[in-house]
């Protein structure tokens, strides 16, 4: 059974903000917020003006929907403004922008690319940590 993976990439006109990007798949959500020390989000914006938790894409039944979390500066899906608290249904080719299109969220399905990973059939060292939302190793 193949599944959808989507490739959430970011671009910002905001000086220090490199391009970025990050996956989903079925049953996992990507919380989108501020880069602090203490930051608890999964794809880490450095920009004043983005909240501690901004908003939150997720996957249920091959659809994606993203939910802005009562952010000061708002978030829009194709220049439409979310009502915070209610999901809204995007797709590839989508066009999300936060803070007043300061930083813009792209979607891409990346089936190519990606691919599933379990730690249930590798032995994994103590030293290698795995992120799921970025699908990287961390590795010491």
């Amino acid at each position: 059974m193949s599944t959808k993976t989507f490739q959430i990439v970011l671009k910002s006109t905001h000086k220090g903000q490199a391009e970025d990007f990050a996956y989903i798949s079925e049953g996992k959500s990507l919380l989108i917020g501020r880069a602090s020390q203490h930051s608890n989000v999964d794809f880490k914006l450095y920009n004043d003006f983005v909240s501690r938790e901004h908003c939150r894409i997720h996957m249920k039944g091959g659809k994606l929907h993203i939910e802005d979390l009562g952010s000061k500066h708002g978030t829009a899906v194709n220049e439409m403004e979310l009502v915070p608290n209610e999901p809204c249904y995007i797709e590839p080719g989508d066009k999300i922008t936060l803070i007043h299109g300061l930083i813009e969220l792209y979607i891409c399905i990346d089936n190519e690319v990606t691919r599933e990973f379990t730690s249930m059939n590798v032995a994994i060292p103590q030293n290698i940590a795995i992120n799921d939302h970025l699908h990287n190793l961390i590795i010491g």
